[in-house]
């Protein structure tokens, strides 16, 4: 099927969040994400990202993304250039790569919307467009913001009574807190709930961060994430764990993954639809982590209905081993199937809640992403948008 683009949208939408879930390079609260609607061929496709400023790597190797530079860089530069001439799915990433260099979250956001619009074309679900499932379901990790001990263990307990049994805690901060936090969860939750503390690259030098590392051991954690940025630092700490530690700040792309791989520098990768670029990348990662056996995960910034329907697809159709996935369990307004599970936001724009049994979510069949996007509650929550056509 040859894609000729007739009409480009994007939509920058803002939802009141639950709660102010945040992390250590976070300096905003969330809720702000940027929506794409293409028409093409006579269908129509949906994407979604959330652009964050100040997300990346060490020394400036990956820059910050926002609603604004992200509708720019679609409209401005990737929606012209795919509107040229008419093309495959296959050829996406390489055309957009061609056009501008970098903008990663840019790029996901027309490749998500337009494996989306192949998918109702063809009547399938974008899972089969990968190749197929490959697993029954998607383990979902709730994940712990920075908040005061007491907040965050409440926030736990109510997540595992709603069936989840992995906990992101969020932490780099205050090594000590992190150490004494993940001491109190496990007295909690037992050992049949995987703990992972997320530093977000916030344990500065690699004396500190192998500290942290071994007391973290210590208070019971399973996993720990990006403890230090610089995969020569990370490679150090990681050789010297007792516990498994899993890249993210530095796994953007399948070149990273390789590095990561070649260097010995994580024991697992983290892997993110919108931070590699789109589906294609993203599925070319979990391929490189198959072939290495690494385990990987597939996260995201707790997206919306459409963002997280993308990243729950590749994940579905991933053949490598699968870590718990920090992704919401998305639904409207006074239909989540959960109390505290997954649930980040108030409301959502997808019609229908997701499917969700015992901790993780379930596949869908419909065609593309699988998700109806509610045009009301877009309408509702729109703050800005802009339309480029053919």
């Amino acid at each position: 099927m040859l894609i000729s683009i007739d009409r480009v949208e994007t939509i920058v939408v803002r939802l009141p969040p639950r709660s102010d879930f945040r992390w250590l390079s976070l300096s905003r609260p969330l809720g702000e994400f940027v929506l794409a609607r293409i028409g093409a061929n006579g269908f129509e496709g949906w994407g979604e990202v959330v652009g964050l400023r100040d997300w990346g790597d060490a020394d400036g190797r990956r820059h910050g993304e926002t609603p604004a530079t992200i509708s720019a860089i679609v409209h401005e530069y990737l929606a012209p250039a795919l509107a040229e001439r008419p093309f495959a799915l296959g050829e996406v990433s390489t055309r957009l790569d061609e056009v501008v260099v970098g903008n990663p979250y840019a790029k996901a956001l027309l490749d998500i919307a337009l494996h989306d619009l192949v998918g109702h074309a063809h009547g399938i679900p974008v899972h089969a467009l990968l190749g197929g499932l490959a697993r029954e379901e998607v383990p979902v990790a709730h994940m712990l913001g920075l908040a005061a001990d007491d907040e965050a263990v409440t926030e736990g307990m109510a997540a595992v009574a709603d069936g989840i049994r992995a906990l992101q805690v969020k932490g780099g901060r205050d090594a000590e807190r992190d150490a004494r936090l993940i001491r109190r969860l496990r007295q909690e939750v037992g050992d049949e709930v995987l703990l992972r503390l997320d530093a977000n690259g916030g344990y500065r030098g690699r004396t500190r961060a192998r500290r942290a590392v071994e007391a973290l051991a210590a208070a019971g954690v399973d996993i720990v994430e990006q403890p230090l940025l610089g995969l020569a630092e990370l490679h150090e700490v990681t050789s010297g764990s007792s516990i498994p530690v899993i890249a993210d700040e530095a796994c953007w792309t399948p070149s990273d993954a390789l590095e990561i791989v070649a260097r010995r520098a994580a024991d697992a990768l983290s892997v993110y639809v919108g931070k590699a670029g789109g589906i294609a990348r993203a599925r070319e990662m979990c391929g490189i982590a198959r072939a290495a056996s690494l385990p990987h995960d597939l996260n995201g910034a707790l997206e919306l209905g459409i963002g997280n329907a993308a990243n729950l697809h590749v994940a579905l159709a991933s053949p490598a081993e699968l870590l718990p996935c920090v992704i919401p369990v998305n639904a409207p307004e006074a239909a989540y199937p959960t109390a505290t599970a997954g649930r980040y936001f108030t409301d959502d724009i997808v019609v229908e809640p997701f499917a969700y049994r015992d901790g993780a979510l379930l596949p869908s069949e419909a065609p593309g992403l699988g998700v109806e996007v509610d045009l009301e509650k877009v309408a509702h929550y729109r703050v800005d948008g802009r339309e480029t056509t053919a």
